[in-house]
Order: structure tokens, then sequence, then C-alpha cells
């Protein structure tokens, strides 16, 4: 386990009838890099550069975070920087339990904040699983959940309207950039529960006749595989051609996200492996 699970963790041991298996509070000087891998994400954007400087570890918390420099600072012509992202992909994965995190997501057009998880494994037919416990997809006031099958693809999204697969916060962005909220995911081999601060907003069967809730043909096996967890922060940058992406003009800034734990409980069945 990590070497900082049962240190200093002032989170509960118990969720119900689930007890805490995993955790982590950072209370190190480092991210534990026997759980936590930093990995360049593949996404390909001319303005935007990756660096393993833009995270640190300090009072209890990791912090990311992403910035856009000043004109005479810019390095190959990109002006953005995005921290690697934080996986525990090859070090620790699990099957089936209910996840959270806690954490502060820095709520500006443009920025998209997130924690989710990926399978390693495939299904027979050779599909992978993706979870989006959180994504802000440059929302201001909104974080969305989904589910993806990969390869091929099908998604929750463009069938599930985005209303019902997400949560809006009452703050307005500039206080709502302050706040820590707590985010989780319930998952079983019948239904993924998303939600935050105790609120389910995104209830995702995944059992015969929810088929129909899905944009393509989906095998609902492929939700049942081992996943590892990821946390990112990352920009959308002009180059991105969004309509929540950033237009280039804006000051330079430095957003952060702060992260105070994670946390994995597990009942007997569910299952949790270190590798």
């Amino acid at each position: 386990m990590s070497k900082n699970f049962g240190i200093n963790m002032d989170i509960p041991e118990v969720k119900g009838d689930r007890k805490l298996v995993w955790g982590d509070c950072f209370n190190g000087n480092d991210i534990d890099k026997e759980i936590w891998t930093p990995v360049a994400w593949n996404v390909a954007d001319i303005h935007q550069e990756w660096s393993d400087k833009t995270y640190y570890v300090k009072d209890g918390q990791v912090v990311l975070f992403s910035s856009k420099v000043a004109p005479e600072e810019v390095v190959d012509g990109k002006p953005y920087y995005t921290p690697c992202f934080l996986t525990t992909k090859d070090r620790m994965e699990f099957k089936y339990g209910y996840f959270e995190i806690k954490a502060q997501i820095p709520f500006y057009k443009g920025n998209s904040g997130a924690y989710w998880f990926c399978s390693t494994e495939k299904t027979k037919d050779g599909s992978g699983a993706e979870f989006d416990m959180v994504e802000q997809l440059g929302s201001e006031t909104n974080v969305v959940a989904n589910l993806h099958q990969w390869n091929p693809h099908a998604s929750n999204d463009g069938t599930v309207p985005r209303a019902e697969r997400s949560h809006t916060f009452e703050s307005a962005p500039e206080v709502l950039r302050t706040e820590t909220h707590t985010y989780f995911m319930e998952w079983t081999p019948d239904y993924v529960d998303f939600g935050v601060d105790g609120e389910v907003y995104f209830h995702a069967p995944l059992t015969p006749g929810s088929e129909h809730l899905w944009n393509k043909e989906v095998n609902l096996d492929t939700f049942r595989l081992p996943i590892y967890f990821i946390m990112s922060e990352y920009l959308y940058t002009p180059a991105r051609k969004l309509g929540c992406s950033m237009d280039g003009t804006e000051e330079p800034f430095k957003w952060v996200m702060k992260v105070d734990h994670v946390a994995l409980y597990q009942k007997d069945g569910e299952e949790i492996y270190f590798k």
C-alpha cells in the first residue's frame, strides 16, 4: 500500500458498508512514487507544453497548476503550460467500490480539471473503459460525468443530456474557485453513481435494458474491468477551437488545483491490486 496509507489520514475509515482500503492525504514532501506516476498525456496542442514542474506537494495537499506566461517568456511558440497528469497506472488498480476525492478546482473558462479512470485490460472483443467521475470541460460553475467504451467508441454523451449528467454549483465562479468539495463515484457490477458532497447527480445502470443510454452499441462488460485513477489539470487553448476554449487574448495567469485526499472504500468481493 501507499506509504502514506494510515498515516495522519484525516478521513473516515468507513463509508456505509465499506471500509477504507487505500488512500493518500499527501503528507510527505512529494508524491508517493510507489503509487503515483507523472505522465505527459498524449494530446497534441501547438500552444501547450507539458511540465513536471507544475505540480508539488505542500501542507498536506498535492497542487497542480496550469499557466500562461508573459509574451517575453514564451518558448517555442507555446505560452501555455500544463502539469503532467498524475496516475496510478501500473501501480494501483481496483474493481468496484466507493472512490472519493476532496479537492479545489479552478473554475475558469478554458480550464478542464478532471478526475477519471481507465482500464488497462480489454474485453474479449477488444474494448476498454473510461469513467469520467469529474470533468469541468471549461465551465465556470458546472462539472459533468460520463462513461466511454473505446474501440469501438460508445458513450453516454450525446444520448443523455449534459443537464442530466452534471452538477451546477450555487456559488459564483470567483467564490467557487476557492471552495473545496468532495467528489465521489460508487461503482458496482450493476451501476455507477457519480456525485458531489454526498449527492448523486448521475446514475448510470450497467444492466441489460440500459443500452438506450448509449449513443452506439455497447458491451456493458467493458465497465467491469479493473481501472486506475487519473487526476489532471488541462487547458483548452485556442488550438482546441471549442466553444469553451480560450481565445488567446487573456492576460498571463496561474490557475491552481488543490487536492486534499483521495480514498477508496470497498467491501467483500470488491478488489484492489497493487503492482
